[in-house]
């Protein structure tokens, strides 16, 4: 058994680093329970128990305790069917038979079965002393021991008795050395002595074959080390002994029990008498035959699947021992030798506290976290910046004296209702020249109402009036280089769905962390126990992530036929709009040319003051017919037709008494002062200052204007059918939301099954993954970035984050158009006459421009 030693020598250097080695990939839970292993003094017995421990612990995540014995083997049974130790798994049967009957057949404790090594324990005496004697290896040579032996006088030791059994009457021993009661009685003679290891080694049973067989053999107890040390000298100097020993065993001092013969007693069968106790006094006389070393459980480890399986299928055989047990095995993955003796059916729960901390779930708080972040701050500070701006408009207002100035806060005040976002503002302030035209829409600036149109001044010869200024900006504009397109980007409202996208996205990353978590315990729940099914939930899980996969791939094609056809409405209607803005404009060229052209004696010095104030007052109601046309429109301009005459009546475009009579038609102020021109064209046509021949190129004109006019106002009633919308929202928007699963699902299943963007995912179990969350952030865009594209077309041209037009550009240029025009015929001065009263109130008090 010299293996058994150069396996224990091994072991123990590399006992420490072996939890290094038995499992690398163990990522099984703690089982939450104590096992305390019972561990002997002797080799065999160490070694068995601390690879149990290492493998308990290690492979199976038990905490081990090892308890080294403080009682005699024989209370083995009885301790652990107490449940004071948990399991011994090298149990020797010999004597001990009543102990299991009475606490395993009838007890608490469980017999795991026993391990393919058979044991014997008895007396032996040397290889080399049977050689010479074959008779020595049996008993009844044993009745006079000297002939072979000699006379001994050894005395025991008090540590071999650490129970106090030898004072004991069942024991009577004398100086730790058992006598045979006819020795003791003088009935026989006891030359010869028997080394035995402490008391309760083989507790009792070679005393009653030493007595039931009447032999001359007194036993001398010894500490293991003593016993060790007195059969090595003796097989050095090649004496004779008698001895007690187990196979297998690990030898004494590198002698192995090879060496070693034991000494054959009557066998069972023969006659002899088998009963035996744990006391000398017993009956046994027959030969205790070699049994499998036994396992023993308590019944705590006993209800613990996983170690109670263990228990069971752990076992050694004396050929293999030292192939299983080498140490190099420490050093090799545990499926290469061990699996059939790990099994474990205890559930890995992805949550085993809440909240989770572990694995994935920090980065699924992270991704939550700035998708909150994300959101909030892009609507309170929204919310923020339109609350500041309001406050700061109605402040001003109530410092400001002059008319002009105070119209020019109220539309400014007008413009701002609308949304302002940060990057519009910013760039603003820098670099005005790339964001003019949505410049102007959002701070309400208008030169066409900043100056005030008098009468006399209009009707000063060429060359003295003052022109009208110029617009605050272009009509549109148009974006040629790449930071031109980059600030149009930014300040078209875009900007927006790009935070919407990073919200998106963030939770998308949550959504990928859940499920790397989710296929991370699916994996670790595939090693348990296939008769658990513990990876059964997951898998099923994950499957129906597939499923969000397939059907992401099934509809996609739905929200890109509505998206297109939506947009493609809304860009036609988008033209319209501009078509009938231009029209109305071309409309009131047409009309300026065919009045300027009707008054033919504008320098006559009896008529001429006359009909420049005429055309005076023709280019008003044409000026004020072109701003009224964007009533409800024009976000500056405002929805209160109130406001907008009184906003006229500020800048000269009418006056007082014109500005009461159409109070009176509020609901079609527009239309109402359009019909003055025909009423206006026949007065002038009675005075005879306008030609007859032109009326009716003027009438169809004028019925062209109030066309386009109302079809200009009706625009927003044109929008889209709004089920079509609604439909598309619904789809586009469960697009994305089964999208987000999608972009976070990684499956096992073919390449060509699975929704884009789940293609791009790895096949990594990593809780952040780069590429399928900037798949996430660029679907994302395509969709919300076209329904942007869409929403803002549909808000019109006077949107100031959309595809906006500036409508001051239109309106200057038909007041300079109608002033050049009118104006570049009056060569002189004319007599100031006072003009004839109209029904209409064509009287108007002068006031000096500003």
């Amino acid at each position: 058994m010299t293996m058994l030693l150069w396996l224990l020598l091994w072991l123990t250097p590399f006992g420490a680093t072996a939890k290094c080695y038995i499992d690398p990939n163990n990522t099984f839970p703690r089982q939450g329970k104590t096992l305390r292993l019972l561990k002997r003094s002797w080799m065999t017995h160490q070694l068995v128990t601390e690879v149990a421990a290492i493998l308990l612990e290690e492979a199976l995540n038990y905490d081990v305790e090892l308890v080294e014995a403080s009682t005699a083997p024989i209370e083995d049974l009885q301790r652990v069917a107490a449940g004071e130790y948990d399991a011994n798994f090298e149990l020797w049967p010999q004597g001990k038979s009543r102990e299991i009957h009475r606490y395993v057949d009838l007890g608490a404790a469980h017999m795991a079965g026993g391990h393919e090594v058979f044991a014997h324990s008895g007396i032996f005496t040397m290889k080399y002393t049977v050689e010479k004697w074959p008779q020595a290896a049996f008993y009844q040579h044993l009745r006079t021991p000297t002939d072979f032996y000699g006379p001994s006088s050894l005395m025991g030791e008090a540590l071999a008795d650490p129970k106090d059994l030898c004072p004991t009457a069942e024991w009577n021993c004398s100086n730790f050395t058992w006598t045979p009661p006819a020795c003791r009685s003088g009935t026989a003679a006891c030359s010869g002595q028997v080394l035995h290891g402490p008391v309760s080694y083989t507790q009792g049973q070679i005393e009653q074959q030493i007595a039931n067989n009447d032999l001359g053999l007194q036993v001398v107890y010894l500490t293991p080390q003593s016993l060790a040390t007195h059969v090595w000298n003796a097989y050095a100097e090649r004496r004779d002994l008698l001895f007690q020993a187990d196979q297998p065993s690990e030898g004494f001092f590198g002698l192995s029990d090879e060496h070693f013969v034991p000494v054959a007693f009557p066998p069972e069968g023969s006659g002899c008498n088998k009963s035996e106790n744990a006391y000398p006094t017993g009956g046994l006389s027959c030969e205790l035959g070699a049994t499998a070393l036994l396992k023993v459980v308590s019944p705590s480890l006993w209800e613990s699947p996983d170690a109670r399986r263990f228990a069971t299928v752990f076992s050694l055989t004396r050929d293999t021992r030292r192939r299983h047990l080498d140490p190099v095995l420490f050093q090799t993955p545990l499926p290469a030798r061990w699996s059939n003796w790990i099994n474990f059916s205890k559930r890995i729960y992805m949550v085993e506290s809440f909240p989770p901390v572990s694995g994935c779930f920090p980065a699924v708080y992270a991704f939550l976290g700035l998708a909150i972040v994300f959101f909030v701050v892009s609507k309170v500070f929204s919310y923020g910046m339109h609350r500041r701006r309001d406050l700061h408009a109605k402040k001003k207002e109530t410092q400001l004296s002059s008319d002009l100035e105070q119209l020019r806060t109220k539309m400014h005040s007008r413009a701002c209702k609308t949304h302002v976002d940060l990057t519009s503002k910013l760039v603003g302030c820098s670099k005005q020249e790339y964001v003019a035209v949505k410049w102007a829409l959002l701070k309400g600036k208008m030169n066409f109402m900043s100056f005030f149109r008098a009468e006399e001044d209009f009707c000063t010869p060429l060359g003295q009036a003052l022109a009208p200024p110029d617009a605050s900006s272009a009509l549109r504009q148009f974006y040629h280089s790449k930071m031109e397109v980059l600030v149009y980007m930014f300040t078209s409202g875009f900007a927006k769905t790009l935070i919407s996208a990073w919200t998106y996205t963030c939770v998308a990353g949550a959504v990928g962390a859940f499920l790397a978590e989710v296929r991370t315990f699916a994996a670790k729940n595939s090693r348990v126990d296939p008769w658990v099914q513990a990876q059964a939930p997951y898998l099923d899980f994950l499957s129906s992530m597939e499923t969000v996969s397939t059907i992401v791939q099934g509809i996609d094609f739905l929200p890109v036929f509505l998206i297109t056809y939506m947009i493609g409405q809304d860009v036609s209607r988008w033209h319209e709009w501009l078509q009938k803005m231009l029209q109305v404009q071309g409309r009131l060229h047409d009309l300026v040319l065919i009045v300027n052209s009707s008054y033919r004696r504008v320098n006559d010095p009896r008529c001429g003051h006359e009909q420049r104030k005429a055309m005076f007052r023709w280019y008003r109601y044409f000026n004020a017919i072109h701003y009224l046309a964007y009533l409800n429109l024009v976000p500056s301009i405002g929805s209160s037709a109130e406001t907008a005459l009184q906003d006229l009546q500020t800048v000269g475009l009418l006056t007082h008494t014109e500005a009461e009579r159409l109070r009176y038609s509020s609901a079609k102020v527009r239309d109402t002062l359009t019909s003055w021109l025909g009423r206006l064209w026949h007065e002038e046509l009675e005075a005879e200052r306008v030609q007859r021949d032109e009326t009716d190129v003027f009438m169809r004109k004028f019925c062209d204007l109030r066309s386009i006019l109302a079809g200009l106002n009706d625009m927003p009633c044109k929008a889209p059918p709004q089920i079509v919308r609604m439909m598309m929202l619904i789809i586009t928007n469960t697009l994305l939301l089964l999208a987000l699963l999608g972009c976070s699902t990684k499956t096992a299943a073919p390449q060509g099954r699975r929704g884009y963007p789940a293609k791009m995912y790895k096949d990594t179990n990593a809780c952040i993954q780069f590429w399928p969350l900037m798949a996430c952030y660029l679907y994302f865009i395509c969709y919300r970035g076209m329904l942007h594209v869409m929403f803002t077309l549909d808000k019109g041209p006077f949107y100031a984050k959309g595809e906006c037009v500036n409508v001051d550009a239109l309106l200057i240029s038909t007041e300079r158009f109608a002033y050049h025009v009118f104006r570049n015929s009056f060569e002189k001065q004319c007599e100031l006459r006072p003009a004839p009263t109209s029904p209409l109130g064509g009287g108007i008090a002068l006031m000096s421009p500003k």
